[in-house]
C-alpha cells in the first residue's frame, strides 16, 4: 500500500512524494512513497525515508527504482538521510545487495520490524480459520458467544477515539512511536476499501457511538500480503474473553477476499527477555501462528555524511542539556 499513488495523495506535498520509474516505452513499472520528516535540530533541513521496498513491485523495476532514490538522495537539496525499508521474504538479499551498490549501507539499528508471523491465506477461509493455532480458536470460539460485536469503520467521528485507544496501547508497550494520522487513514479507508480497512469492537450492537468502542484494529494491502498495522484496545472489567481476537480475524479474511496470499501479523519479538515492553503483543500474535518469517532491514544514506554528522552531535548535545535541567529542576522539588 506505502507504494501506490493513494496514499500519497493524502499528504501534502512537503509531507509525501511518489518517485515512479517507466520502461522504454514509457509504462510505470513501479514506484514508492518517500515520506518527507523536517529536522528538529537544522531549520530547513530534513530526512526522507521509504516505509517499504520490495513486496508487491515486479523484480525488473527495483533496481531503477533503487538508482532513482539513489539520485534522488543526492541531488535534493538539504537531505540528511535517506532511510529505506526493505520487506521481503525471499529476495530481500537481492534488494540489499542493489541498495549497497548504489550507496546505501545498512543501519546497525532499524526502526523496522525485522521479524514476523505469517498466515498462508491461500486456502480456502474455513481451512485458513480451522488451520490457526488451538488458542486462537478457542478464544474466537469464546468471543463469538459473547455479544461483542465488529463494524467496519469509515466515518470520521471515530477519529478522536482511534488516536485515544492507540494512545493506551502504546502507554502499555512503553513505546515511543507517534500515533497514526488517523484523519487520513480514515479517508484512504472509505475511498480505497481494498487497500485500507478500519474495524472496531463494541460491547453490543446497541451502542455504537464512538466512546461505545472498545477496541479496533487497522489492516492495509501491500501487494500479495495483507497486514495487520495498528491496533488497540481499552481496559473493560469483567470482560471474560478477548477482545482483539475477531478484529485479527476479519482483517485475515477480508485480506483473502483482497487477493492477499498470506497474512503478516504485524513483527514480533524474537529472542528478547520476557521483560520486553512488546513481549505480551508478541504472545497475542503467536496466538494465531508460530510460523516466523525473516522479511525486514533497513538501509540508508547521508549525501553530505560531514553534515549529518554535526546534526547528530548537536541533537545529542540538546538531549543532554535538556536532561541535566531536568535533573536540576526535580532536585529543587
Amino acid at each position: 500500500m506505502f507504494q501506490r499513488l493513494a496514499w500519497v495523495e493524502l499528504s501534502s506535498p512537503e509531507q509525501s512524494r511518489l518517485v515512479a520509474v517507466r520502461d522504454a516505452f514509457g509504462r510505470v513499472m513501479g514506484g514508492v512513497a518517500v515520506r518527507i520528516d523536517k529536522s528538529r535540530v537544522l531549520s530547513g533541513y530534513r530526512y526522507m525515508r521509504v516505509t517499504r521496498l520490495g513486496e508487491g513491485l515486479p523484480p525488473e523495476s527495483w533496481e531503477p527504482i533503487v538508482a532513482a532514490l539513489a539520485k534522488l538522495g543526492r541531488e535534493e537539496a538539504k537531505v540528511l538521510r535517506l532511510s529505506v525499508r526493505v520487506f521481503s521474504r525471499e529476495h530481500g538479499a537481492e534488494i540489499g545487495a542493489l541498495l549497497e551498490r548504489y550507496g546505501f549501507h545498512p543501519e546497525p539499528h532499524p526502526t523496522a520490524y525485522r521479524n514476523t508471523l505469517s498466515i498462508d491465506l491461500r486456502p480456502e477461509p474455513e481451512m485458513i480459520l480451522a488451520g490457526l493455532n488451538k488458542s486462537a480458536r478457542k478464544n474466537l470460539r469464546d468471543a463469538d458467544k459473547s455479544p461483542l460485536c465488529v463494524r467496519v469503520i469509515t466515518d470520521s467521528k471515530y477519529v478522536e477515539r482511534l488516536n485515544a485507544l492507540e494512545l493506551m496501547a502504546i502507554r502499555r508497550t512503553q513505546g515511543t512511536c507517534g500515533t497514526q494520522d488517523w484523519p487520513s487513514v480514515m479517508q484512504l479507508t472509505r475511498e480505497h476499501p481494498g487497500l485500507s480497512r478500519i474495524v472496531g469492537l463494541f460491547l453490543s450492537e446497541d451502542e455504537l457511538e464512538p466512546e461505545a468502542m472498545v477496541g479496533f484494529a487497522w489492516g492495509c494491502m501491500n501487494g500479495v500480503s495483507g497486514e495487520y498495522r495498528a491496533g488497540g484496545t481499552a481496559h473493560v472489567p469483567n470482560l471474560k474473553v478477548s477482545m482483539s481476537h475477531r478484529l485479527v480475524r476479519d482483517l485475515i479474511l477480508w485480506s483473502k477476499r483482497e487477493g492477499a496470499q498470506w497474512f503478516d501479523m504485524g513483527g514480533v519479538t524474537v529472542g528478547e527477555p520476557v521483560t520486553h515492553p512488546l513481549h505480551g503483543v508478541s504472545v497475542f500474535k503467536r496466538h494465531f501462528t508460530h510460523h516466523l518469517e525473516d522479511v525486514g532491514e533497513e538501509w540508508s544514506m547521508e549525501p553530505h555524511p560531514a553534515r549529518a554528522k554535526f546534526v547528530r552531535w548537536i541533537g545529542s548535545y540538546v538531549r543532554r542539556s535538556t536532561d541535566a535541567m531536568q535533573r536540576v529542576r526535580n532536585g529543587w522539588h
